[in-house]
């Protein structure tokens, strides 16, 4: 529109009839399609897709016991991971103060290759403690993570600075590169008979240290550190994070928590079938977390062109948008939820049908968490946001151990979405309160 208003009456009226309006069309659905809502599903989806397929590729090629090792291998990465986003990428993200400021990013690089070597040398004494114990197999095992974990945090690194600097296409193609180059190495250990956790493992660390190490190399400019700033800059992330990593530690413990007491009130086969229900409920994990992905870094830069008012606008933008498409995915549930789990998990887990209806609820409040915890992020008050998860790790647990015996894998359902609406319900009363007087003031004319 803008090229059109700019140029000359005709010049746009000799262009043959035929030609703009066929790809016209075509063209808006590539722009659509390369928007950053539809980068950050298309990088989740990679991202998800690859652990997916990694995950089955292992237990059909290795076995049980392999991808039992495996799967807790991987949870360690995956923590790992969440630790450094709390203290090093997330604080980057919020708090720098534009797009050149080259010190600070090359202080969040050396506080991530700090982390990853100390992480690595921290592995590798408990590698020796355990076979000093006479556990050789888990030292080997941790030993192999003291190699693999740098990396995988390398690789997360490269994916979380392009979401701060909104470069969803830099992350898409790290995140699509490192996909394709691991399936392709578990391939062909799979065709050669030789893959196991320990090769599975080693294969994840080297798509991770090509992925992110070619992202490196190429964005190297974007750092510059400074020895002086370094101390400076890590009482910032640190005064930021800790209250992130407090909170996504209260998040995880809340996931879990109701399937705990469920198999500590009502038995194991209860357990079962709740975890069968919330597999299933989990299917919009994806969009979730790409949109949290995505809001972090839009709220952040909202904060910097324009306040806090710009701030709520986005946030309640995308809170509309979100619960919208959580509504109609729990209405998908109300209807179809328990078939869905039968026809993935046979006849035996029929009797979840009415816990998958009551877990569909909690993805309508992790959307409302994830946008007002992006704004709270946004304003620098994640210690707020750490409060309401608390408390809603507080009422899940309570709310499941009061309800799993005599309810069942429903009345754990019912705690997890309580507590979920309870953290949603504290986290949006501090966010509206706090941008109310911004929000008041009217925006200025552009």
């Amino acid at each position: 529109m803008t090229q059109a208003a700019d140029a000359p009456p005709d010049a746009t009226a000799d262009a043959p009839p035929n030609t703009v309006g066929p790809f016209r069309g075509v063209r808006s659905l590539v722009e659509r399609a390369l928007s950053d809502p539809a980068l950050a599903i298309a990088d989740q989806a990679a991202v998800s897709g690859t652990r997916f397929v990694t995950t089955v590729t292992v237990g059909r090629f290795a076995g049980a016991e392999e991808l039992g090792v495996y799967a807790l291998a991987t949870a360690g990465l995956i923590l790992a991971g969440c630790v450094q986003e709390s203290i090093v990428t997330k604080p980057y993200t919020v708090l720098r103060t534009g797009r050149g400021d080259r010190r600070y990013a090359g202080s969040a690089l050396a506080f991530h290759l700090l982390f990853g070597l100390g992480l690595a040398g921290a592995l590798l004494i408990a590698a020796a403690v355990c076979g000093a114990a006479g556990a050789p197999g888990a030292g080997l095992v941790l030993a192999c993570l003291a190699g693999v974990a740098p990396l995988t945090l390398l690789w997360e690194f490269a994916r979380r600075m392009s979401f701060a600097h909104l470069r969803f296409r830099s992350a898409l193609a790290v995140d699509g590169g490192l996909g394709a180059l691991q399936l392709s190495g578990l391939a062909a250990l799979a065709l050669a008979g030789s893959l196991n956790a320990l090769t599975a493992l080693a294969v994840v660390g080297a798509a991770a240290a090509l992925a992110g190490g070619t992202w490196l190399a190429l964005r190297r400019r974007q750092f510059a550190p400074r020895r002086t700033r370094l101390r400076s800059d890590w009482g910032r992330n640190w005064r930021f994070g800790r209250w992130v990593l407090a909170g996504q530690l209260c998040g995880t413990s809340a996931n879990g928590a109701p399937q705990w007491i469920l198999a500590a009130t009502a038995g194991v086969a209860a357990a079962g079938l709740y975890a069968g229900a919330q597999n299933v409920v989990l299917l919009c994990n994806p969009l979730i977390l790409a949109m949290a992905s995505l809001l972090v870094p839009q709220t952040a830069e909202a904060r910097r062109s324009g306040g806090t008012a710009a701030v709520r606008r986005v946030v309640l933008r995308a809170a509309a948008l979100l619960a919208a498409v959580a509504g109609l995915f729990w209405l998908g549930l109300l209807l179809f939820g328990g078939t869905l789990l039968r026809q993935i998990y046979g006849a035996e887990f029929a009797g979840a049908g009415s816990a998958i209806r009551v877990l569909g609820l909690a993805p309508l409040a992790w959307s409302f968490i994830v946008a007002f915890e992006a704004g709270l992020s946004a304003i620098d008050r994640p210690d707020l946001s750490f409060r309401a998860i608390l408390v809603g790790l507080i009422v899940t647990a309570a709310g499941a151990a009061a309800l799993s015996g005599p309810f069942g894998p429903a009345g754990a359902a019912a705690g997890l979405a309580l507590g979920a609406a309870v953290s949603a319900a504290v986290l949006a009363f501090d966010f509206l309160r706090l941008t109310s007087i911004a929000a008041a003031v009217p925006p200025e004319s552009v």
